[in-house]
């Protein structure tokens, strides 16, 4: 046996490529790979986004004035917290059992995971929603002592509902 220790893994030779698009028309290869030119338009939604959301704020800000914006900031922050309770885990689930489904060629049994989540999150977004926005005003008044609360906190668990459905 000689000194040197064959290694127990091989390690598979993984080097990158990269492919360059097809154009539509025939000018000739596209300079930058599909890839690069999806992270930039996803990167400039979110960046025009944030954008108009920062504005937005400002505008709040100064229209509000800062109790009353304090006060939309408390009752978002709650609407935030309990719209978490609309997913618990339903999203992975669905890519989890989803794609193993779609991987294995069953496009029923994909198309079952899918609806069933898509049903679930509705019926624990309406639940959260409807919870929330009737005992509104009750948080307000007994758990932060702000009566002034309840209005946006009510109108904030309609959103948490809009939210649900946007992130499914």
């Amino acid at each position: 046996m000689s000194g040197r220790s064959e290694p127990r893994f091989r390690v598979p030779d993984r080097s990158v490529r990269v492919v360059r698009c097809r154009c539509v028309n025939d000018s000739g290869p596209c300079d930058s790979p599909p890839l690069v030119r999806e992270v930039g338009v996803t990167y400039a939604g979110q960046l025009a986004g944030s954008g108009i959301g920062f504005v937005i704020q400002l505008l709040l800000q100064r229209q509000l004035g800062p109790s009353d914006y304090g006060l939309l900031g408390l009752a978002t922050s709650i609407g935030t917290l309990t719209g978490v309770m609309t997913d618990l885990g339903l999203s992975h689930a669905m890519v989890r059992f989803g794609s193993r489904c779609l991987s294995e060629g069953n496009r029923r049994g994909a198309a079952a995971h899918f609806a069933a989540t898509l049903w679930l999150r509705l019926g624990l977004a309406v639940i959260v929603s409807l919870v929330g926005f009737s005992t509104a005003h009750l948080v307000a008044t007994s758990l932060f002592n702000k009566p002034e609360l309840g209005g946006p906190l009510a109108y904030t668990y309609a959103g948490v509902f809009a939210g649900a459905l946007y992130s499914w």
